[in-house]
């Protein structure tokens, strides 16, 4: 079998490559080679995912939004449980108080004189403490999570603006492989003038 020289010319590859071979028709090969169409799909799938990554950000910043929340309601119920404390503190000051109270009236003593008005004393300063710490843990309670909600809702305003920043990142990216695509050539002129008219 001989080849005419039309034939050596049209083979691409060596021998028994499925890919090249002179059986594949050059032409088809090109439709997936041009880089006008390989940059053209690339700036595509660059936009989609430029608009992944804003709402990537913006997910994220919903996440630390609802952590935020999260934190002020733990905060709260902390707080609350803080007060309660103080409340049951109080009550139980009070009780020791009026058992001190009743003791001296039973005793045939004043309840509010003499030792039993120094228990009381003891009794509030010890109680009064305690009252305050307890009041001072819920106010901290709260503090710390309005900090950490703060904290939250931060990081939520930066994931998003990176999610931003990311996607004009790809756009610009994208945007200069667009351009080298090709321009019109330098000498090229299209004005009226170059047509003769």
């Amino acid at each position: 079998m001989r080849f005419s020289r039309q034939d050596i010319k049209n083979f691409d590859g060596p021998i028994g490559d499925p890919f090249n071979g002179p059986a594949v028709n050059k032409h088809i090969g090109q439709k997936y080679q041009d880089p006008v169409t390989a940059t053209v799909i690339a700036v595509s799938l660059t936009a989609v995912s430029a608009v992944g990554s804003i709402e990537a950000g913006k997910a994220r910043n919903k996440m630390y939004q609802m952590q935020a929340r999260q934190a002020e309601v733990e905060s709260d119920r902390r707080a609350v449980q803080y007060e309660l404390q103080a409340n049951d503190i109080l009550r139980r000051t009070n009780q020791a108080n009026a058992a001190v109270v009743a003791r001296g009236f039973a005793g045939g003593t004043q309840g509010f004189e003499g030792s039993a008005g120094l228990i009381q004393q003891v009794n509030n300063t010890r109680g009064g403490k305690e009252f305050m710490f307890a009041l001072q843990n819920a106010d901290m309670a709260q503090r710390g999570g309005l900090i950490q909600a703060s904290l939250y809702r931060g990081a939520g305003q930066i994931a998003e603006q990176a999610g931003y920043f990311d996607a004009f990142g790809k756009l610009g990216s994208a945007g200069m492989s667009y351009a080298k695509l090709g321009s019109a050539p330098s000498g090229f002129r299209t004005t009226g003038e170059d047509w003769g008219s």
